[in-house]
């Protein structure tokens, strides 16, 4: 018998010491796995080939059917579409990172907030995208750069921009996520904007009404906006923080500040740092806030195109702005540069698959709505065939075939293990008395 009180789990092979058939899986993880024998304790490390993941965002309108399938009101196919995702995270073919929208969002359901949380961290499994301003800071960054004609840095690997870690790496039985929500009191955050969004609605639709700008007129008055709110927000956050008595009113201040202060602070320091005097780094920001280089950062044009086509909708009598779209806007901007897939709502993939939205972006990232929950499920199962045949063989080595419905997931099944092993332990002490 092992001295080990955590013991390895099936799928089990013969040990090479012992000859025993109690050969199992420990630990797997990152690039490598651990079998023991629960038996003699031999243990050894295999390498597993690197597998090469797909990035897929799920949005909060699909994560909302995960619950409201207890209360039988999710989509009919929403069963397959989960099975589909599972089986793909199971197989190391997808990453499913959440993000602060699904936080924000979450939050928000006052009866459903625990479920909702749960459910895109399991989806997640420990992975969660980089917060939004460092993605924008990243890619106004190189922006700068080829503004100054200064040469680009060595490439850096695309996730880089947006994860913390790599995805392309196996995913252990058991991941450990932070409820970083409290820390950030994201749930009074997400309600007041909702407030204020809400109270502007009919104010923008009607201007979107009432405008005679084509497409493209409006596509680069939005880029144009961009900047302006940017230092707008900038200099109003600046007065907040010279009122300021404290430091911890400054500090209150500043977390409670927008992206935009953050990002004009960047660009002001940028070209402080090259020389530039105070009048002279001012001119430098407004002239690239004004450029074509920074019309083309990519969560500038998207956001642009996007509002151009929602206003484009607008003045058409083909739709009207919703307070979804303020959510949604910004996450396609975001992720969208380097996600392989987003599952979004009918609305949002109808204006980002139809013209003049599809052909301006030319995204490369595959959209999937629930009018098309049957091609997402073809999709994923496209990319489980078409993984190597060495990660194939690695998932059954490791994990075993995926388990029928209802089955659970290894999950689970560690706790189930970790359950058992702390009764039985209990009831040993009972037995050797050496317990009260």
């Amino acid at each position: 018998m092992g001295k080990y009180f955590f013991k390895s789990r099936a799928p089990f092979l013969q040990c090479p010491k012992c000859n025993s058939r109690a050969f199992g899986v420990l630990n797997v993880g990152g690039v490598h796995y651990v079998r023991r024998c629960n038996d003699c304790d031999f243990s050894q490390t295999f390498k597993l080939p690197k597998p090469i993941k797909k990035l897929v965002y799920i949005d909060q309108y699909a994560i909302s059917f995960d619950v409201k399938a207890k209360v039988g009101r999710a989509h009919k196919k929403w069963p397959d579409v989960k099975r589909a995702l599972e089986q793909a995270l199971y197989m190391e073919a997808i990453a499913c990172p959440y993000s602060e929208y699904h936080e924000g969002e979450s939050s928000v359901e006052k009866n459903f907030a625990k479920e909702l949380k749960n459910t895109y961290k399991r989806f997640a499994r420990g992975e969660a995208f980089q917060p939004r301003v460092y993605i924008e800071l990243a890619q106004i960054a190189r922006a700068l750069r080829r503004f100054v004609k200064e040469p680009e840095k060595a490439s850096c690997p695309t996730w880089s921009d947006v994860l913390h870690n790599d995805p392309h790496v196996w995913t252990g039985d058991i991941y450990i996520t932070l409820n970083t929500e409290q820390a950030r009191a994201v749930e009074a955050t997400a309600r007041q904007v909702k407030a204020q969004i809400s109270a502007k609605l009919d104010d923008l639709n009607k201007d979107f009404k009432e405008s005679k700008k084509s497409f493209e007129e409006q596509h680069l008055l939005e880029a144009q906006q961009v900047g302006v709110n940017m230092l707008k927000i900038y200099t109003k956050e600046i007065a907040r923080l010279m009122t300021c008595k404290s430091s911890a009113e400054m500090i209150a201040v500043k977390m409670d500040g927008s992206v935009f202060f953050d990002q004009a602070e960047y660009i002001l320091k940028f070209f402080g740092g090259r020389g530039a005097d105070f009048t002279e780094k001012w001119k430098n920001t407004v002239g690239f806030l004004k450029s074509r280089d920074f019309f083309d950062v990519d969560y500038v044009r998207i956001n642009s195109a996007l509002w151009a086509g929602l206003a484009r909708r607008v003045g058409l009598g083909q739709a009207k702005v919703a307070v979804s779209d303020y959510n949604d806007v910004p996450i396609i901007s975001t992720y969208a540069p380097y996600c392989d897939v987003m599952l979004i709502d009918d609305g949002m993939r109808s204006l980002l698959t139809t013209n003049p939205v599809k052909d301006c972006l030319k995204l490369r990232t595959k959209f999937f709505s629930p009018n098309c929950f049957d091609e997402f499920i073809a999709y994923l199962e496209g990319v489980i065939s078409e993984l190597p045949q060495d990660v194939k063989k690695a998932v059954l080595e490791i994990h075993g075939e995926f388990p029928e419905a209802g089955k659970g997931n290894r999950a689970k099944n560690f706790w189930r293990f970790l359950r058992k092993w702390c009764c039985a332990t209990l009831q040993r002490i009972r037995v050797d008395g050496r317990g009260r």
